[in-house]
């Protein structure tokens, strides 16, 4: 039997993470644009990274690919290396309230409200590193149990064993819709089927929440059309300002937005609130920079949104 080893410190450390990059997005174009790379740039990386193990890590299918088994190995040692030198920085600056990486995961909306505050805090105490990752809320689960961040705010609750959830507030969400329309409970079912939907990363969640709970789920809504896809907090209101769809979203963010006088929101009997949820690894321990943090946001969302 012929046994060949391989110096795992010759592994490129930008290329295993453009590897992990392009297994977590699924997609070469994709990739790229999330790391900021060309595509070319990153199917170099896989090659060089492929050439220097001796296996190719990946089976092109396509327009996609499938991780070969020698692909899975090396993507489960990655992560295993992330995991590791994330821990080991955390280690070295443990002890410290003012230096060290924050990172945080949370919806768009909520992003807005903390940064600002998180940047403050920084520009007091430059050796502190802020990293806030506004993405969808079906997403920060895997942020958190992946070490991708070590601190998640979402309104699901997810009831996992590796997880510490900690509910922190609650926050009211509405339907909004352009103001020349003309909505009343007896035709709300067609008006919105006309209008169409102004979809953004939390859209579709949003908006089960409200069928489900705010109206009764009496109708049909499956042939919804998306006539718009935003992924910005401040832009989602431009379209429906302009006379075109309607979306669901916190009602904070409509209720001081500069477009407020341009769109309506519906009006609920029972007003529809969803509860804010802190997230953490159960066994992962953060280090002391993260008490003023976590209480900031603690504060923040009970006195914001409650």
């Amino acid at each position: 039997m012929i046994i060949i080893c391989y110096d795992l410190k010759m592994l490129n450390e930008q290329w295993l993470n453009t590897f992990i990059s392009v297994v977590e997005v699924g997609h070469f174009t994709k990739a790229s644009e999330k790391l900021g790379m060309t595509q070319p740039g990153v199917s170099q990386h896989l090659q060089k990274l492929e050439a220097t193990v001796g296996h190719e890590l990946l089976n092109r299918i396509g327009k996609g690919f499938e991780l070969t088994r020698q692909g899975k190995l090396l993507y489960e040692y990655a992560l295993k290396k992330k995991e590791l030198e994330a821990d080991m920085l955390d280690q070295l600056s443990f002890e410290s309230e003012l230096s060290g990486t924050i990172s945080v995961a949370c919806s768009g909306a909520l992003a807005s409200l903390i940064y600002p505050l998180f940047l403050q805090r920084q520009a007091s105490n430059p050796k502190l590193k802020i990293k806030i990752e506004a993405v969808p809320n079906h997403l920060i689960k895997s942020k958190v149990l992946n070490n991708e961040v070590d601190v998640g705010i979402s309104t699901s609750l997810f009831n996992s064993l590796n997880l510490i959830e900690e509910e922190i507030g609650i926050e009211e969400l509405c339907l909004v819709y352009p103001r020349n329309v003309r909505i009343s409970k007896s035709n709300i079912f067609d008006s919105l089927m006309r209008l169409g939907f102004i979809n953004h990363p939390d859209g579709k969640f949003y908006f089960g929440r409200f069928i489900n709970e705010g109206m009764g789920n009496l109708n049909d809504f499956s042939k919804l059309e998306d006539i718009s896809y935003v992924n910005q907090i401040n832009q989602i209101l431009v379209p429906i300002s302009m006379g075109m769809g309607f979306t669901v979203m916190p009602k904070r963010f409509v209720e001081f937005s500069p477009l407020r006088s341009k769109v309506r929101i519906l009006k609920q009997v029972n007003p529809i609130f969803d509860s804010y949820y802190l997230l953490r690894k159960r066994n992962k321990i953060l280090g002391k920079r993260y008490d003023w943090f976590l209480n900031k946001v603690r504060l923040l969302v009970s006195d914001n949104l409650s």
